[in-house]
């Protein structure tokens, strides 16, 4: 819907196929957890933001913060929404005469007001009011960032939070957990304090080599018309870069870096950055561009050979999901996902001393798989099945 009301129809056909044909949207639309819904819920904020930023009506300021609301339920990351959402109010409206202009600033403050109240109150509302308003003085937080709220006086120690006692702890815990130095491996190395270019390296080994040519001619062309005196470009490219920018750098500063999941937000960003380019196929004008571009999406099926095993899609200069265990580990390769399988092999097989080393969180009993922990040293001949991120 929102790449058909910028660029047209072509182009939301093609933002569709890139998302729909995505080993890693397809990877996690398989799991329990929250990495996909919490993406949904950055574009269309995002996009609800876009709405409420051109037209400030009561509509959209509603519409938002209930969509807000909702994206703070889903995942702490979302707390990030909100300086996106004012970063890009003032792109797209800062001298800019096709926005509408007829409303006081007294009553645009008002309806951020209304935006942010009704977000707190879907919030609030999902944990079922449970501790909500209890006084900072009620708890003793953990993490560096909320730990300077104990260190108030006394007076201010009284003060309600608007928020649930339990997204207070889980937020503080999450913070807390992340400040820690977790191992994190990246090209056979391993690091207590992260790597700064981790995430880009995962994007250069998980992203289908047909949509990283296409990501880079989009930049490109986005770029070179850069000195056009259409703002709308310049404004759309600030508004579709703020949250793939604010997200790498965040994670990136991290200590505690386990996977492309983490940054599953961009994904829908950067499709939108690369959907404009359905809009100039001109093989009459524009030949080689345009085949090159035709060319690219044809290679987009083959991303797709690897089904159902789209967590260990890596593309093929990365060395495919064979190597991939040698560039990144964890929920990049494996979460234990292959437990099923695991347990057909051994049937089929009839091995029934089996010493394995399996990660991930069922336990491999609770699917009849009998096994034995394997010796630290010296392992006694027999059949070991060990979890691809264990090898490292």
């Amino acid at each position: 819907v929102w790449a058909r009301e910028l660029f047209g129809t072509a182009a939301a056909c093609l933002a569709v196929l890139l998302w729909t044909m995505s080993p890693n949207v397809l990877a996690n639309a398989a799991l329990g957890t929250q990495d996909l819904a919490i993406a949904g819920f950055f574009l269309a904020t995002v996009y609800c933001g876009w709405k409420f930023a051109r037209t400030p009506s009561w509509k959209w300021a509603w519409i938002t913060g209930l969509i807000l609301g909702l994206a703070q339920i889903t995942k702490y990351t979302a707390i990030l929404l909100v300086p996106i959402l004012v970063i890009q109010w003032f792109l797209l409206r800062v001298k800019n005469t096709e926005v509408k202009r007829d409303i006081p600033l007294k009553g645009i403050l008002v309806r951020w007001g209304v935006l942010l109240l009704v977000s707190c109150f879907v919030l609030n509302a999902g944990y079922l009011f449970q501790g909500s308003f209890q006084p900072i003085s009620a708890y003793q937080f953990q993490s560096s960032e909320l730990k300077v709220l104990n260190q108030l006086p006394s007076l201010l120690q009284n003060i309600p939070l608007p928020l649930p006692r339990d997204y207070l702890l889980g937020f503080d815990l999450q913070r807390f957990i992340m400040q820690q130095s977790h191992p994190s491996f990246l090209d056979s190395e391993w690091t207590l304090t992260g790597f700064r270019s981790y995430y880009l390296y995962a994007l250069m080994y998980k992203l289908p080599h047909g949509v990283q040519f296409l990501l880079f001619l989009a930049l490109y062309q986005w770029f070179k018309q850069r000195n056009q005196s259409d703002l709308f470009l310049l404004r759309t490219l600030g508004m579709l870069l703020t949250p793939v920018v604010i997200l790498i750098v965040i994670a990136s500063l991290s200590n505690n870096q386990l996977g492309l999941r983490y940054i599953l937000p961009v994904f829908p960003f950067l499709f939108l950055l690369i959907a404009p380019l359905a809009e100039q196929l001109d093989f009459e004008k524009k030949k080689a561009f345009s085949f090159a571009i035709i060319v690219a999406v044809l290679t987009f099926p083959f991303s797709l050979r690897f089904a159902p095993d789209h967590i260990a899609y890596f593309n093929e200069l990365s060395g495919g999901p064979e190597n991939g265990g040698m560039h990144l580990i964890d929920s990049n390769l494996d979460w234990g996902q292959d437990l099923y399988q695991l347990k057909d092999y051994l049937q089929q097989h009839k091995v029934d001393n089996l010493g394995l080393a399996y990660f991930g969180t069922v336990p491999p009993s609770t699917l009849g798989v009998p096994f034995r922990f394997p010796p630290e040293f010296h392992p006694e001949p027999g059949t070991y099945a060990i979890s691809a991120s264990l090898l490292q």
